[in-house]
């Protein structure tokens, strides 16, 4: 509710955001990232119903794409007039 109650300080994360998401590099990233974890769970449930071990590479690569678009982000708040 907190986001709700000071808009200027949600525009203020809104705006990096939007600008993340048109980083051609990190969108690359997150497109193939969900492809693959979308193909892998296809894969998983087609091979072994009973156990699931899609969730590693979703995990792991997780890990990567978060660790990108932080640093993406902290470019983009670096390069923002008055950040």
């Amino acid at each position: 509710m907190a986001i709700f109650a000071r808009p200027k300080a949600r525009m203020k994360l809104v705006k990096p955001m939007d600008k993340l998401l048109r980083d051609q590099g990190f969108l690359i990233h997150l497109i193939v990232y969900i492809s693959v974890m979308i193909l892998l769970f296809i894969i998983d449930m087609m091979t072994s119903p009973g156990s699931y071990w899609f969730q590693w590479p979703l995990l792991g690569w997780g890990i990567g794409v978060l660790g990108h678009g932080f640093l993406a982000y902290q470019q983009i708040r670096r390069r923002q007039p008055g950040a």
